[in-house]
């Protein structure tokens, strides 16, 4: 959970920066939350909410200053359990560590209907990739996460350039990643940081994709081909036009 509670920090923090995104969402799915063992609602204003908690410390000082919840019995669930209790009891959402004083860097209310946008966005990518029918997959048809930039050039077109990665002889390739440590890994290096900063996008694509796009353009020229999780044990595969 402590984990988890980072993450949460880091995306209330930056909630543009995609790769802070998708690695929130993962967590979210991988822990549990402190959450009322019943379907419960708080009022935050005008908002009827169900408080989860991320971190221990926090829930238990809810539960010192709201005498109200002090009866109500809590455990240990999921946040989609506890998201779906809260759209089928016509609550506004879920707020995760409401407390009256301290770090509120964890402290934020997420509408029932944005936090399902949100899961909804990322496990699509989250499932191409770390997917087992994809991880079973042979290299050449993998689905990898692929950074790239985009520049939106029509209503429904865009061209996409990409970050590369030089790897000796005079070559360099594009980075793609098998998993989200080794994509996080390059995030911290100067070309991942820029990438960032610069607001690049997170694509789940296979090396068919990256070459033979369905729609758009893909600036690829310069590029040998792609380098799979280059920081750790590198394979580089060569296009195959």
């Amino acid at each position: 959970m402590k984990e988890l509670d980072r993450r949460l920090r880091e995306f209330i923090a930056r909630p543009d920066d995609f790769l802070v995104g998708i690695c929130f969402i993962a967590e979210l799915h991988a822990n549990m939350v402190f959450a009322p063992a019943q379907p419960f609602e708080f009022p935050v204003g005008s908002q009827r909410v169900t408080p989860v908690f991320t971190n221990r410390t926090d829930f238990e000082s809810f539960k010192l200053d709201e005498r109200t919840v002090r009866n109500q019995d809590w455990t240990q669930r999921s946040v989609l359990e506890v998201l779906t209790e809260a759209v089928n009891q016509g609550f506004s959402g879920l707020a995760f560590n409401l407390k009256k004083r301290g770090d509120f860097s964890n402290s934020t209310i997420f509408k029932s209907a944005d936090l399902i946008t949100l899961m909804n966005y990322y496990n699509d990518l989250l499932n191409q990739v770390l997917g087992e029918a994809n991880q079973a997959r042979e290299l050449e048809d993998k689905v990898y996460f692929v950074p790239a930039f985009v520049t939106q050039t029509g209503p429904q077109t865009s061209t996409r350039r990409f970050p590369s990665f030089a790897m000796g002889q005079g070559q360099t390739y594009l980075p793609v990643f098998t998993n989200l440590a080794s994509l996080e890994a390059w995030a911290r290096t100067d070309n991942g940081r820029a990438f960032s900063q610069a607001k690049g996008a997170i694509l789940a694509w296979s090396q068919k994709d990256i070459e033979h796009p369905l729609s758009g353009h893909n600036r690829i020229e310069g590029l040998a081909g792609i380098v799979i999780n280059p920081l750790d044990d590198a394979g580089c595969i060569l296009w195959q036009q």
